[in-house]
């Protein structure tokens, strides 16, 4: 008859638990699982192979475990000789049934195992027999093995104790070192624990750890103790494989990342003389910690020692760390090594006395003879980063000065510039790059292209002043290339004074396109020159030449009558507009018969007619008066009735100057009073007042 199954021990986090309230306890889940566990070892351990019991054991345990993959990827479950491990948590000794579970897998010189997704009933029936198997007999603990015959699942994993891959692969067997790594870090937890969180098995992790060791800050002899485990510790990693290694490793850098400089430094004046203190910056810089945990110790280091770490090399430290962590494959294993390096670089000046380490000089010549260290997604990233780096850190060096001369000629100034923007005032290698770029010579290079970039282009003008703008005329007279030109013209269109004075010069060459240009620059000073008159362009041959002209002679009250009356003359249909638009101010009443000559009855420019009408509107000039009735009087009716002439733009533009300036003139109130008439709401509206429309 089947034995009655026991009753199930207490659940984690009950009222009897006996690890006590308030302690960190196992998920619900992760418990039962365990209690599952133990039961289905217990029973392969006292029934024989196809037993009723033993496949219920097995069914309730998948289950059980299955329910856990909703919410994990895979489930560790780690034992020592006295207690299981799973999260980081570890179960109680006074939990019998689990403490039997831990014994039977440790006893197989198990550290652990790793249950995945897609677990089956038979590979979890080999599991369960694997383990009840006694471990002194037969072949001995299944952690012993050779390979060829230590059990196999594709779900279930073993890890045993010493080996160095979560893999079954031997790598490494030297277990003796993986001990003492584990010892050491044991003692180290247990000598800062309490006595109940050693009996209950919640002992600190790292975080907690740092907080307990600053919080007993003035324990001289704790934090001799802990110091010395740090230096064991350290000199144990330097070299070590094997997952214990990295177990530790990681786990220290957290505690060491964890604590606050003050403390840091405290335990390192704890651990003895200058050597001894220089050796562990060495040990923890060479045995695979993370490089942000191995720059806290080197910070504390030079703090005790009273060396010197300069805010420059602190800062490119710190970039290599985050590029170790952060950066794509490539770029970790690159960075982790050159900040290795450059720490023991550092260990060593401070042994021969040096206080000025000029250390990331040459680290940055070494990643730009290489493959680049900070890589992006085109070529240039490497130069590109490279530079950002240096400013960062004020890194001063050849590799420095063939960067910014690899961006150039990639034609990356733009980019420059905006590395320039994040340095701060005063930074020595801003300085240099902007003494690198502010030459001639490079803007020849820059203007000589098909194109350019005009925020490059104005700072660099910015820093030339007049030494730049011969090169800028020259390029405006003879590059091939609109864009360039534009951006030319508009960077010379905001030089002052000093533009002028050039661009009179410019005048004296006999070729069109060169005055034309200097010309156009005139118009963009708030005053032309004094001993300057555009007058004498106005009759320039070419009509390109004179467009530029006319706009000079209109803006200057010395010349506008007479340029007004040369353009009014030209043959270029924008040259006359132009000098229409600009009487729509105002006309002298000598020009009004050249105007309506010309245009207002003239088929010269019948598209300029109504613009030359609107010109004559502020005209009192009895010429004006008669020129726009004219433009108003239609055909007499058969009774010689004068009535309105058809609605055009012409006698639209032509009534609100009649009406304003001659409404009551005895010949033109007919045309005022028929506009007032009109059934076109236009007409009407451009004989009221306020019917002047611009």
């Amino acid at each position: 008859m089947e034995p009655k199954a026991r009753e199930t021990p207490p659940e984690f986090g009950s009222p009897s638990d006996p690890r006590g309230p308030g302690q960190p306890v196992l998920p619900r889940e992760i418990s039962e699982f365990l209690q599952d566990f133990s039961l289905a070892v217990h029973r392969f351990a006292m029934y024989p192979p196809g037993h009723v019991s033993l496949e219920r054991a097995v069914e309730s345990m998948l289950a059980r475990l299955n329910g856990l993959f909703q919410e994990r990827p895979q489930l560790s479950v780690g034992a020592t000789p006295t207690r299981l491990v799973v999260d980081s948590l570890t179960t109680s000794e006074r939990n019998p049934v689990l403490t039997d579970l831990a014994q039977r897998i440790h006893g197989h010189q198990i550290a652990a195992v790793v249950f995945h997704p897609g677990v089956t009933l038979d590979e979890v029936t080999g599991l369960l027999e694997a383990l009840t198997r006694d471990a002194t007999r037969g072949d001995g603990p299944i952690g012993f093995l050779p390979d060829e015959k230590r059990p196999r699942w594709e779900s279930i994993r073993l890890h045993a104790v010493g080996y160095d891959q979560l893999e079954l692969e031997r790598v490494d067997p030297r277990k003796e070192r993986a001990a003492r790594l584990q010892t050491l870090w044991l003692g180290m937890v247990e000598a800062s624990a309490t006595e109940e969180e050693r009996d209950s098995g919640s002992l600190p992790g790292p975080a907690g750890l740092a907080e307990v060791i600053a919080r007993r800050g003035g324990d001289s002899g704790f934090e001799g103790l802990i110091a010395g485990h740090l230096h064991e510790l350290a000199e144990e990693l330097n070299g070590a494989t094997g997952v214990v290694a990295r177990e530790v490793r990681e786990t220290l850098s957290t505690l060491i990342s964890e604590m606050d400089p003050d403390t840091l430094a405290r335990l390192l004046s704890h651990g003895g003389d200058r050597a001894a203190r220089r050796r562990i910056v060495r040990n923890v810089g060479q045995g695979g910690l993370r490089v942000d945990a191995v720059l806290r110790v080197v910070v504390a280091a030079a703090r005790v020692e009273g060396e010197e770490v300069s805010r420059p090399l602190t800062l490119f430290l710190a970039k290599l760390a985050r590029q170790s962590e952060e950066g794509s494959p490539a770029i970790r294993a690159e960075a982790d090594s050159a900040f290795r390096e450059v720490v023991d670089t550092l260990i060593q000046r401070w042994d021969g006395g040096s206080r000025s380490p000029d250390l990331y000089t040459p680290v940055l010549d070494s990643i730009g003879r290489g493959s680049p260290l900070f890589e992006g997604p085109d070529e240039m990233a490497g130069a590109d980063r490279l530079v950002r780096m240096a400013l960062e850190v004020e890194a001063i060096g050849p590799t420095l000065e063939r960067a910014v001369a690899d961006l150039l000629d990639r034609d990356k100034m733009s980019r420059l510039l905006e590395l320039l923007g994040t340095a701060p005032d005063g930074n020595p290698v801003a300085q240099l790059i902007e003494r690198r770029l502010s030459t001639p010579a490079l803007l020849n290079r820059m203007l000589a292209g098909d194109d350019l970039d005009p925020r490059a282009l104005r700072w660099l003008v910015d820093r030339l002043g007049p030494d730049a703008l011969i090169p800028l005329f020259d390029s405006l007279s003879s590059s091939e290339s609109r864009a360039v030109r534009r951006h030319v013209f508009d960077c010379l269109a905001d030089g002052g004074d000093a533009v002028a004075r050039r661009a009179l010069a410019e005048l004296e060459d006999e070729r069109w396109f060169v005055k034309r240009n200097a010309l156009a620059l005139l118009q963009k000073l708030d005053a032309l020159p004094a001993d300057f008159s555009p007058i004498d362009f106005l009759r320039h041959s070419d009509v390109r030449v004179r467009r530029e002209a006319v706009a000079l002679s209109l803006r200057s009250a010395t010349f506008r009558e007479e340029g007004l009356e040369i353009a009014l003359a030209d043959s270029d249909e924008r040259v006359v507009r132009t000098a229409l638009l600009d009487a729509q101010e105002g006309v002298p009443d000598f020009l009004v018969p050249g105007i309506v000559e010309r245009i207002i009855e003239s088929d010269d420019f019948p598209q300029l007619r109504s613009l030359a009408v609107r010109s004559l509107r502020r005209s009192r000039s009895p010429a004006a008066r008669e020129a726009l009735l004219d433009v108003c009087s239609g055909r007499k009716s058969f009774l010689l009735k004068k009535r309105l002439a058809p609605k055009s733009q012409e006698l639209l533009a032509a009534l609100p100057g009649l009406a304003r300036n001659w409404g009551t003139h005895p010949e033109v109130r007919w045309v005022i009073e028929q506009a007032r008439e009109s059934p076109d709401p236009e007409i009407r509206a451009a004989v009221e007042p306020g019917g002047d429309p611009r």
